[in-house]
């Protein structure tokens, strides 16, 4: 007898949280301006497969909030409400 997986529907409470996650993520690139990748990981793998922060890590690198070469994440986005810019450019 084979075994068929249903997959289950996404539930608004899944929704919030992969929104919240999401958003987390992004204000911790933020603030740091720029993480290698692996280090950002290592900080979330307790929390997040490795399929899940690349997804959004993809997800925030599409709608161009930040940019990702070499395995260096910047962030490109906006800056914080309210923060003003420290770094001379």
């Amino acid at each position: 007898m084979q075994e068929t997986k249903t997959k289950m529907p996404t539930t608004k409470e899944q929704v919030k949280a992969a929104i919240e996650v999401t958003r987390a993520i992004a204000n911790a690139i933020r603030e740091l301006h720029e993480v290698p990748s692996g280090h950002l990981y290592t900080q979330l793998m307790g929390h997040l497969s490795l399929d899940q922060y690349q997804a959004v890590i993809d997800g925030l690198e599409r709608v161009k909030l930040i940019k990702v070469e070499n395995y260096l994440i910047t962030w490109i986005g906006p800056a914080a409400s309210g923060a003003r810019e420290t770094r001379n450019t």
